[in-house]
């Protein structure tokens, strides 16, 4: 019996391992799925403070004799009521003329407005002008030379996480939603059947916000044939209630259907009303539509 103890040991250290490794897997997928926070305005905001520390920050301009850094992002505040942002950079900032040499630190303020392209699927930012500047010690005598130099690179610059879209329009608190419309309208139109039902679903004719994290109401409209019997057709649209989720790092998204919420019938349904409202619920609730904005 003795020599069966090291087997039982190691028989023991394997299982712990295994167990180990379930644990360690299960923790990954836990953090994944915690990257994916619920698609609303706050989420819009991060992403563009996201575009700009990504294409502003770490970046060198130069002119007038002067080079400039941007060292650091402070503050990035959206009013969605003005559709313009507010942004609070640090710099480090060199003047070179002759004999004189000095190196300043400071702080600016931008103000642009975000960009986007709903029908290639990306958000952008514009900065629209220099709003202030403050140099950290007393070297005043550069002060206009800095805002003149950041004025004149910053000035009506677009910036994008990749390539520019061919067309977009500024980001408001009315338009958001049309990301997401597009991105269910490209996975249109959709077929469902059962109970001698066959519906297809075709595009989202209205999305607007919920008022809880992620939350949208979508209309889609509709036509539908049902085969028992005698043929009938019907169209009409459908109401659900969506939840959207979106990963901030790769741009990827789940659109998640909490609940068909109404139904409404142009024609035909009559006495299968209630069979196609069930059959409609059974099918999608619960259903999920990824989405890239990559």
């Amino acid at each position: 019996m003795e020599h069966i103890k090291p087997i039982r040991r190691m028989l023991r250290g394997i299982l712990a391992g295994l167990i180990l490794v379930a644990v360690m897997n299960g923790g990954d997928r836990a953090a994944a799925e915690e990257r994916l926070l619920p698609f609303n305005q706050d989420l819009a905001v991060s992403l563009l403070e996201k575009i700009l520390a990504q294409k502003v920050v770490g970046r060198e301009f130069a002119g007038d004799g002067i080079r400039i850094t941007m060292t650091r992002l402070n503050r990035f505040a959206m009013d969605w009521q003005t559709s313009r942002f507010m942004l609070d950079c640090e710099f480090q900032a060199g003047y070179q003329k002759g004999f004189i040499a000095l190196t300043e630190s400071g702080e600016v303020s931008l103000e642009g407005t975000g960009l986007i392209s709903a029908e290639e699927q990306k958000l952008g930012v514009e900065i629209n002008r220099v709003n202030s500047l403050r140099l950290y010690r007393l070297n005043a005598t550069i002060n206009a030379l800095v805002a003149r130099v950041l004025d004149k690179m910053l000035a009506g610059k677009a910036y994008w996480p990749e390539v520019a879209p061919a067309g977009h329009v500024v980001l408001t608190k009315d338009n958001l939603d049309t990301l997401i419309q597009v991105a269910l309208n490209r996975v249109l139109p959709q077929t469902v059947s059962g109970d001698h039902l066959r519906v297809t679903l075709h595009q989202v004719q209205h999305l607007a916000f919920r008022d809880d994290p992620g939350g949208m109401d979508a209309v889609v409209d509709f036509e539908g044939e049902y085969h028992h019997l005698l043929k009938l057709s019907c169209s009409g649209r459908v109401g659900a209630a969506l939840h959207v989720m979106m990963d901030p790092d790769t741009l990827a998204g789940i659109i998640r259907v909490r609940q068909v919420t109404e139904l409404k019938v142009d024609r035909g349904a009559g006495l299968f009303d209630g069979i196609l409202r069930r059959m409609l619920k059974a099918k999608l609730e619960g259903k999920e539509v990824r989405f890239s904005w990559k």
